[in-house]
């Protein structure tokens, strides 16, 4: 919580002679108190810099607040008082710097099988809720213990586009959704006895048609309203192993078009597994994208009471298919099959790619190998690429069949603009030796001897 608001952002380029500003970005903000009391975002007005100092700015992106809809499920929790359905608005308009009008419509039910919750119809069956609604134990007002409450979800349902400077026609996409997931709360800063099933994981299906059908162009020559493209894609929501009531754990996976199975692990939540586009709404398939992750390492990991270990994970594509579907020729009974391109890529303990081999239907494979400069400041920097023909060898294995080969000799930056070094841990630095003295010799008066520099006095 903080009584501050972020006002102001610029950016500065530094080509060793100092800071100079590129971008200014200021964001206009209000009070908005109509509902429940929420800072909201009313525009951005950038300010671009030369290097003189002079400046130009762009007209504001500016934002409209006018869905306001009910944030808990209004009416369920009566047993400790009747409490207000907290109202927020929601971001309904976008007007662009150069005029272009976005609107943007809601929904919080998706199917017609899995209805808006209402203050009796909530989900019971917690761990397996798909609907847009979820539980959240809280202290009530003037209460002391926790309570059972339920709160809406709202999800993106329909995106307008206008040109407001022509007459061009509204673009229209609309978002349907299937198969929401509700995660148990892993969340540290909630008490063991108040967590249950309302961290949001995503819907495993997403269909995206794109197409205005109330537009017929005047060129059109008969051919009648606007088509809409479709698109239908698959994605991982990170349920595995997800903790259910009596100590056990989901085993979850996702299957793909081909009946591969993946398992649904926590560290690719939110990533597309397959995509596929259709010629038009209702229309055949034309391709398909599969991506297969891969874990690359675990690197860190922290035990947590009461909750699974905190793991840090490298996450990566390990394979890429892209199929394009082919049409039949008349008088054939089987189908043809598609054309397929493939990429498989191989990374080091870093997350960097080290070798990639690309086959593709009717043409021979093609690897190409990477490798990095090893400068303790530099650490992406490419050093050397190889092209062969051919699937990439095995790690340790001589490339063959070499095609290409590129060598980048890179030199350190200078230090004003490395990385600081790492601070020395006192423990391990060793106590600074006495710097020796020597004292001049105190003698008798008269003829000395003579004495070398540095011997000791006779």
């Amino acid at each position: 919580m903080t009584t501050k608001r972020l006002a102001e952002i610029s950016t500065f380029y530094n080509a060793g002679g100092g800071e100079v500003k590129v971008d200014t970005y200021t964001l206009g903000s209000t009070l908005n108190i109509q509902n429940e009391p929420v800072l909201q975002l009313d525009s951005i007005t950038r300010t671009g810099y030369d290097a003189a100092g002079g400046s130009i700015a762009t007209p504001p992106v500016t934002f409209t607040y006018s869905h306001v809809v009910d944030n808990r499920v209004y009416g369920y929790e009566t047993d400790h008082g009747v409490f207000p359905p907290m109202k927020f608005a929601r971001m309904s308009n976008i007007r662009t710097e150069t005029g272009a009008d976005i609107a943007i419509d809601y929904t919080n039910h998706v199917d017609t099988d899995q209805p808006a919750c209402t203050a009796t119809n909530v989900p019971t069956d917690l761990p397996n809720n798909k609907r847009l609604c979820y539980p959240v134990r809280r202290t009530l007002p003037y209460n002391e213990g926790t309570s059972l409450d339920f709160f809406h979800k709202y999800v993106v349902k329909q995106v307008r586009v206008q040109d407001t400077t022509s007459g061009s026609p509204t673009q229209i996409t609309d978002y349907s959704y299937k198969n929401a997931a509700w995660h148990y709360d892993d969340n540290e800063l909630v008490k063991p006895a108040d967590r249950t099933y309302g961290q949001f994981r995503g819907f495993a299906t997403v269909e995206t048609r794109a197409g205005n059908t109330g537009h017929t162009p005047p060129d059109s020559g008969g051919a009648g309203a606007d088509k809409r493209t479709y698109t239908k894609s698959l994605f991982f929501q990170g349920m595995h192993e997800d903790p259910l009531p009596d100590n056990v754990k989901r085993d979850v996976k996702v299957k793909n078009s081909l009946n591969e199975e993946v398992h649904d692990l926590d560290q690719y939540a939110g990533a597309a597994f397959e995509t596929q586009t259709f010629n038009g709404d209702g229309g055949a398939l034309l391709s398909k994208t599969i991506t297969n992750p891969i874990t690359i390492a675990s690197n860190v990991t922290r035990t947590r009471t009461g909750l699974p270990d905190l793991v840090a994970t490298i996450t990566a594509t390990e394979r890429t298919r892209q199929f394009t579907e082919r049409r039949t020729p008349p008088g054939v009974t089987e189908p043809t099959p598609p054309l397929v391109a493939t990429t498989v890529a191989r990374y080091d303990s870093t997350g960097r790619v080290i070798a990639e081999t690309s086959s593709a239907t009717g043409l021979p494979d093609q690897c190409a190998t990477t490798e990095y400069a090893t400068h303790p400041t530099i650490t992406n920097q490419v050093k050397q690429t190889v092209a062969s023909t051919g699937a990439c060898p095995a790690s340790g294995e001589p490339q063959t069949s070499i095609t290409a080969a590129t060598r980048t000799s890179t030199t350190a930056p200078p230090p004003s603009v490395r990385s600081p070094a790492p601070p020395t841990s006192p423990a391990s630095t060793p106590p600074p030796l006495p710097t020796p003295t020597v004292s001049p010799c105190t003698r008798p008066p008269g003829p000395q001897p003579s004495t070398p520099p540095g011997a000791p006095c006779p």
